[in-house]
């Protein structure tokens, strides 16, 4: 699989999380879950867990689900606004292709992390009816 850059975007992120339109309880759960985030990081910093070179569990992972037009895209660039960061969209029906594989995503993970970047899957559906061979999901 070939990730090139006209398949996926990295794109700077405006709009802070706490002007996205949603539920009360849902933006309150998102807002915790970046400043929570934030205060892992501070955590792993200050506990030496860096230093000593953990890197299992160093990530956080937001899953945003809903019809077309429910704001996922506009989250996701908040969160990434708030965490000073940009965003690289992979778009999973734009790849063209029929089996990601762990070293193709691992990929992804690595650019994310070289770019200061949030990762959005969007469209990602139909890899879950992939994974599980059939359309019960994963």
């Amino acid at each position: 699989m070939v990730l090139d850059s006209e398949r996926r975007g990295l794109v700077r992120s405006d709009g802070a999380a706490g002007q996205v339109v949603l539920p009360e309880e849902h933006k309150s759960a998102i807002l915790e879950t970046v400043e929570g985030y934030e205060s892992f990081r501070r955590y792993r910093k200050k506990s030496g867990l860096e230093q000593a070179g953990i890197t299992c569990g160093v990530g956080h992972v937001l899953l945003l689900c809903g019809a077309s037009g429910t704001s996922k895209a506009m989250t996701v660039n908040a969160v990434a606004h708030d965490l000073k960061k940009r965003v690289l969209l992979v778009d999973f029906p734009s790849l063209q292709i029929s089996i990601v594989t762990d070293a193709n995503l691992r990929d992804l993970f690595h650019e994310a992390d070289m770019s200061n970047a949030v990762l959005f899957f969007d469209e990602w559906e139909n890899i879950f009816l992939q994974h599980d061979g059939g359309a019960t999901g994963y």
